[in-house]
C-alpha cells in the first residue's frame, strides 16, 4: 500500500497522494499534519468526498465533533450514499452525545445495501445507542442479530451483556461474559459506559416505558435512490453496490446461480445501452459517457437463446464523472483512502469497560470476591473509566478491605519487651526467598514481605509458600517505582495493582505497604489511606551499611535493633544473605521474639505482635 505513495506520472489534478500521506500520518499519530494534507486534498479538488472525509476523521480523533459532523455531512453530501460518510456521522454523533441523530443515520445504513461485515458493525452501533436510551429489549435483539453472524463481535457482545443486567437477568448476563472480550481495535472510537446516559436511568427506574422513548422514524435513501435496487435470488449484480460512485469507467460483475439458460446479457444505464457480454462469468466494463451526473440506474437484462429476458437486476449509482474524468490510479488511492479511514470510526468499547461491567454483573449477584477481580483489571486498565473507583473502593469494603479511611501509618511497635518485627523488601526472588523461609524456620521466626508485584506475577508459588510457612506479606508496589513521580492515577494504580497480583497468587488481600526506597509525599500517604493501607517504616535498615564487611554490617544492626522495633532487610542478592544467619541466631540468643506484622491499623498490629510474644 506504502507503493501508492510512490507512484510515478500522477496527473496535475491528482490528490491521491495526500489522501494516501494523510492517512499515513493518522497512524502514526500525527493528527495535526494528517489534516494539512486532507485540507491541500479538499482545496486542490472541492469533489473529493475522502479528503473532507479524512478531515472529518482527524476532527473526531482530536475530540471536536461538531467539526466532525460538519465535515462528514460535507462528504455525505459529495458522496450521497457513502457508507463511510455515515459511518463518519454515527461516530461524530456518538461522540457528541447525540444518540438519536446517531440512531437515525444508522437506520439509513442499514436500508442500503450493505456486506455482512459491514452490516454487523452499524448494527452493533445501533444497539450501543439503543441501549444508551434505554431500550433495552431493541438493543438486545439487535445485539443478538449481530452475534447470530459474528459471535466475537466486540460492541455487540458488551451491548448484549449491559442490557441483560439493565433487564435484571443476572444468570443469563454471567453467561454472557464467561469469555473474555477479544477483538477490540486501537485504532476505533472508543465508546463509553451505555448504562449511565440520563434515558437509561429513567429506564431502569421505569422498566415498563421502552415504548415511550421511541426510536427515530427510518429514513430511506437520499432524493433519487429509492426504488432502484432489484436483485434475483439467482441473478445479481455484486459490482458496482447499490449507492456506489461512478466515474468513466464502471466495472460490471454478476452473481448467478442454478442453471439459469444465459445466452448472453445486455447492460443499461440509466436509459443508454453500455455494453453486452455473452462470456462467462460476465464481467465487463462499460462507459459512462453522455451519461450525466446524479442517481442513475444500472441494469443488466439476461437472455436466453430465443431472445426473451430471463432475469433483470438492477442497483442505482451515483455517476460523479463532473469536468474530468479520474485516472485508475487516482481511483485506486481514493477507494483505499476510504479503506484506511474506515477503521478509526468503527465503535468499540473503551479498554476496561468490558471488566468493569462484569464487575458489576458480579456485584449484582452479591459476588463480591469475581466483582473485585473484575473491577481491579478494569481499574488496571482504564483507572479513569467513569464511577469505576467507586465501584472498586466499595467492592473491597464488601470483602473486608477497610477503604476509604484516614492515612494509617507505623514506625514502630512501641516499647515492647524483646519484641522485633523482622521484614523484607522486594522479591519474591526465586534463589533467595527460599532460602530466608528456611532460616526462618531454623529458629522459629516469623517475618513480613513486602512484595514487588510484577514478581508476584513471575513467581506466584513463592507467594504461596511464604504464606503457607506462616508469614505474612505486604505491599512493595507493582514497578517498584519512585512514588513522588507519579501522578494521583499512576500512584493509586500501583497500589490496586499490587493487591490485585497477591491476590491472584495466594488468595489473600494485603493491607500493608512499604514505598520503595521509603520515597514518600502527602500524595502517596493520601492514597494509601482510600485504598486500605497501612504504611510500614522502620526503626532499623541494613541499607545504612550498603557496601561495608559483613560483620560490620551484622554489628550495626544489632545497636539498632531496639524491642518494638522494625527491622528491614532485603529479599535480594545483597549484604541481608551474608549476615542473615548469625543476625537472627544473635537476636534469638539475646531473647528477642521475631514476629510479623498483621493487621490493618497500628493498633492491630501491636495487639497481634503482643500475642506472638506471649
Amino acid at each position: 500500500m506504502l507503493a501508492l505513495l510512490c507512484w510515478p506520472g500522477w496527473a496535475t489534478a491528482s490528490v491521491g497522494p495526500k489522501l494516501l500521506a494523510g492517512c499515513r500520518l493518522i497512524g502514526q499519530g500525527k493528527l495535526a499534519s494528517a489534516a494539512r494534507q486532507f485540507e491541500a486534498a479538499y482545496q486542490q479538488d472541492s469533489r473529493c468526498a475522502e479528503a473532507r472525509a479524512g478531515l472529518g476523521t482527524v476532527h473526531l480523533l482530536q475530540g471536536d465533533s461538531s467539526q466532525a459532523v460538519a465535515d462528514f455531512q460535507a462528504a455525505a453530501a459529495l458522496a450521497p450514499h457513502s457508507s463511510l460518510a455515515k459511518l463518519g456521522l454515527v461516530a461524530a454523533y456518538c461522540q457528541l452525545g447525540d444518540d438519536q441523530a446517531g440512531l437515525r443515520i444508522c437506520s439509513e445504513l442499514l436500508k442500503g445495501d450493505l456486506s455482512a461485515t459491514e452490516r454487523a458493525e452499524v448494527t452493533a452501533a445501533l444497539a450501543y445507542l439503543q441501549c444508551r436510551r434505554g431500550l433495552y429489549d431493541s438493543a438486545l435483539a439487535a445485539a443478538q442479530q449481530v452475534l447470530a453472524v459474528e459471535p466475537t463481535q466486540p460492541l455487540a457482545r458488551y451491548v448484549r451483556a449491559a442490557a441483560l443486567l439493565a433487564r435484571q437477568q443476572f444468570a443469563e448476563a454471567v453467561t454472557a461474559t464467561e469469555r473474555p472480550l477479544m477483538g477490540l481495535s486501537v485504532c476505533s472510537l472508543l465508546v463509553s459506559d451505555c448504562l449511565f446516559a440520563p434515558e437509561t436511568y429513567y429506564a431502569q427506574r421505569h422498566p415498563v416505558a421502552e415504548a415511550a422513548l421511541s426510536l427515530p422514524v427510518l429514513a430511506g435513501l437520499p432524493e433519487g435512490g429509492e426504488g432502484l435496487l432489484h436483485q434475483e435470488p439467482d441473478f445479481q449484480i455484486i459490482s458496482p453496490r447499490h449507492g456506489a460512485m461512478v466515474s468513466e469507467n464502471v466495472r460490471v460483475r454478476l452473481r448467478v446461480k442454478g442453471r439459469l439458460d444465459i445466452n448472453y446479457v445486455a447492460v443499461l444505464l440509466g436509459k443508454k445501452f453500455v455494453g453486452m457480454s455473452n462470456q462467462m462469468p460476465f464481467d465487463l466494463t462499460v462507459m459512462t459517457r453522455g451519461i450525466a451526473d446524479g442517481w442513475q440506474q444500472l441494469r443488466v437484462d439476461a437472455y436466453d437463446r430465443k431472445g426473451n429476458i430471463l432475469r433483470t437486476a438492477t442497483v442505482g449509482v451515483v455517476v460523479a464523472k463532473g469536468s474530468r474524468t479520474l485516472t485508475s490510479q487516482e481511483l485506486h488511492a481514493r477507494q483505499t483512502t476510504a479503506e484506511l479511514l474506515r477503521p478509526y470510526l468503527l465503535l468499540q468499547p473503551h479498554p476496561g469497560l468490558w471488566e468493569h461491567l462484569c464487575g458489576r454483573i458480579w456485584e449484582a449477584q452479591r459476588a463480591y470476591e469475581q466483582a473485585v477481580d473484575n473491577y481491579e483489571q478494569a481499574f488496571i486498565i482504564s483507572p479513569q473509566l467513569p464511577r469505576l473507583r467507586g465501584d472498586l473502593l466499595a467492592a473491597y469494603q464488601h470483602i473486608g478491605v477497610p477503604t476509604m479511611g484516614s492515612p494509617s501509618e507505623l514506625h514502630q511497635l512501641g516499647s515492647v519487651s524483646r519484641i522485633v518485627a523482622l521484614t523484607f523488601d522486594d522479591g519474591p526472588h526465586p534463589k533467595v526467598t527460599p532460602w530466608i523461609v528456611d532460616q526462618l524456620d531454623r529458629v522459629g521466626a516469623k517475618a513480613t514481605f513486602f512484595l514487588v508485584g510484577k514478581q508476584v506475577d513471575l513467581y506466584p508459588e513463592l507467594v504461596r509458600q511464604i504464606v503457607a510457612r506462616g508469614h505474612t506479606v505486604g505491599s512493595h508496589s507493582y514497578t517498584h517505582r519512585d512514588m513522588r513521580k507519579l501522578n494521583g492515577w499512576e500512584i493509586e494504580r500501583e497500589l490496586v495493582r499490587s493487591r490485585a497480583a497477591v491476590r491472584r497468587a495466594a488468595g489473600i488481600n494485603v493491607t500493608l505497604f512499604r514505598p520503595p526506597g521509603g520515597h514518600y509525599d502527602e500524595a502517596v500517604r493520601q492514597a494509601t489511606g482510600l485504598w486500605g493501607y497501612t504504611t510500614v517504616f522502620w526503626t532499623a535498615n541494613i541499607s545504612n551499611y550498603s557496601g561495608d564487611p559483613a560483620s560490620y554490617v551484622k554489628s550495626g544492626l544489632l545497636r539498632d535493633i531496639r524491642p518494638g522495633g522494625i527491622c528491614l532487610l532485603h529479599n535480594g542478592e545483597d549484604e541481608t544473605i551474608q549476615i542473615l544467619p548469625d543476625l537472627l541466631q544473635e537476636l534469638k540468643r539475646r531473647g528477642f521474639k521475631m514476629v510479623a506484622l498483621h493487621g490493618t491499623s497500628p493498633q492491630a498490629t501491636l495487639a497481634s505482635s503482643q500475642e506472638d510474644g506471649d
